[in-house]
């Protein structure tokens, strides 16, 4: 295996404690991301485009193929503990970008705001495991062995 690839798969070297924090965050993160955000969104498709936001001047349509990329194939990949790290970038652009826009610019929420708070945690979680990885209970750490 290729160096650069191998870091891909790069678990972190964490010991059985973090490891099991690791994976709270991955399957927490990951899994209500997909479950609450991106399965509704991939059901209702047809209904939701209609009204999406399209913070980069694309097409609505464009832009909710991109967030469902994000919160249906990457959440799964970050809960499963597979390419975690990559999954885990666009997921951290996309809860960013979620929470200043759509949050602060759009709908002019405060600090204190529920969803923007939901966001900026999701945004540092998925933070979190871009920077320390998967930990040992994931599939990148069988395919690093």
């Amino acid at each position: 295996m290729s160096k650069g690839i191998k870091a891909m798969f790069n678990t972190g070297g964490h010991g059985k404690p973090a490891s099991i924090g690791l994976l709270l965050a991955r399957l927490f993160a990951g899994g209500f991301l997909f479950v609450a955000h991106g399965l509704p969104k991939a059901l209702d498709f047809s209904k939701i485009v209609q009204t999406f936001p399209d913070p980069f001047t694309l097409t609505p349509q464009h832009s909710l193929y991109a967030v469902l990329a994000a919160e249906v194939a990457a959440a799964l990949c970050v809960a499963l503990g597979f390419f975690t790290r990559v999954a885990a970038v666009p997921l951290a652009v996309h809860t960013g970008i979620s929470a200043v826009y759509l949050q602060i610019i759009k709908n002019k929420a405060t600090l204190h705001a529920p969803e923007l708070e939901v966001m900026c945690l999701y945004t540092g979680l998925f933070l979190l495991l871009a920077f320390a990885g998967p930990g040992r209970m994931s599939v990148d750490h069988l395919i690093s062995k």
